[in-house]
C-alpha cells in the first residue's frame, strides 16, 4: 500500500508549529537561563587554542583571539598610526635612555 502524502508549505508550517510547542515540553529544548555568577566569562571558539603564550604562537586564528583577551601589550597604536604607551610608562627612545646608542638594548619602564 502506498501513501499519498504530499508535502506543501501549509503542511510544513503546521509541523514546524507543532514541534515548536512540543519540544519545550519534552525537556530536549532548554532556554538559556540568566547567570547569577557575573565573575565568569564564557568564550566559545571553533577550535581549541594550541597554547596561551603570546611569545610562542606562530599561527593566527583562535590563538590570537584568546591571546588578545588574556594578555595586554606594552604599546598600542592610535587611530593615526602612532605608538602610545599601554603597559609601558613611556615609549623608549634614545633621548630618554630607553634605547642604547647601538640600538641593541631597549629599557622599558613599566
Amino acid at each position: 500500500m502506498t501513501s499519498n502524502f504530499i508535502m506543501n508549505r501549509r503542511t510544513l508550517l503546521k509541523g514546524a508549529a507543532a514541534s515548536g510547542l512540543i519540544l519545550p515540553a519534552t525537556g530536549l529544548y532548554t532556554p538559556a537561563l540568566a547567570q547569577s555568577n557575573r565573575e565568569r566569562v564564557i568564550f566559545a571558539t571553533t577550535q581549541e587554542p594550541v597554547q596561551f603564550n603570546p611569545l610562542l604562537y606562530a599561527n593566527g586564528g583562535t590563538d590570537t583571539i584568546v591571546e588578545a583577551l588574556v594578555f595586554d601589550a606594552l604599546w598600542d597604536i592610535d587611530e593615526k598610526g602612532n605608538f602610545i604607551p599601554n603597559l609601558a610608562a613611556e615609549l623608549p627612545t634614545r633621548e630618554n635612555g630607553g634605547i642604547s646608542e647601538d640600538g641593541k638594548t631597549w629599557k622599558i619602564n613599566l
